[in-house]
């Protein structure tokens, strides 16, 4: 998929966001965008098993909304600048997602954002164990039913999508395929 980010921007603004019915704590997440002359890729981190919510799965770094924060684009911006080393001052904000919520009893509004190709990334090790590029033409493919472990000794089928060795699935699977959608995907 290639698109340039005032396209991107364009679709997003283009829409009426989407939120859902029903109370959660309010946070957000970056979804960081990465234009290639290639395609376009985005960025996924991979959680630590020490955390107490989705340990071990692919996320977007985010984070729940701090009361200084002045908006969602800011939350998103601090917490990937925690988790991620990723700078602000380097991200373009493009638009945002539909608010999404969690069985963590989150409402999470995704911040779509284009961060620099080769960006040299800082992981927060007690919050990140690894981070990926991950071609966004790999989540216009078919989702399938999957075992994947949603607590430590609970294996469940869910819709997720494999990309090489890796399992992407939950909200972070459902924040792609509706960024898929609405870039045309």
């Amino acid at each position: 998929m290639v698109l340039e980010p005032e396209e991107v921007r364009r679709r997003l603004g283009a829409r009426d966001r989407a939120t859902p019915d029903g109370d959660g704590r309010p946070a957000a997440v970056l979804v960081p965008l990465v234009f290639h002359p290639s395609g376009l890729r985005v960025v996924l981190t991979r959680r630590s098993l020490t955390l107490r919510h989705h340990r071990g799965q692919w996320s977007f770094p985010g984070g729940a909304r701090d009361s200084k924060d002045r908006d969602f684009a800011a939350t998103a911006l601090r917490e990937a600048h925690e988790e991620i080393g990723l700078e602000p001052s380097v991200v373009t904000v493009l638009g945002c997602l539909d608010d999404h919520l969690t069985i963590s009893s989150y409402k999470v509004t995704p911040v779509v954002g284009r961060v620099p190709p080769g960006y040299g990334y800082r992981l927060s090790p007690s919050e990140v164990t690894h981070l990926e590029e991950f071609p966004v033409a790999a989540f216009l493919g078919p989702v399938t039913e999957l075992p994947v472990a949603v607590e430590p000794e609970l294996v469940r089928h869910v819709p997720a999508v494999r990309v090489g060795d890796h399992v992407v699935w939950g909200t972070t699977l459902r924040m792609l395929l509706q960024l898929v959608a609405v870039l045309g995907g």
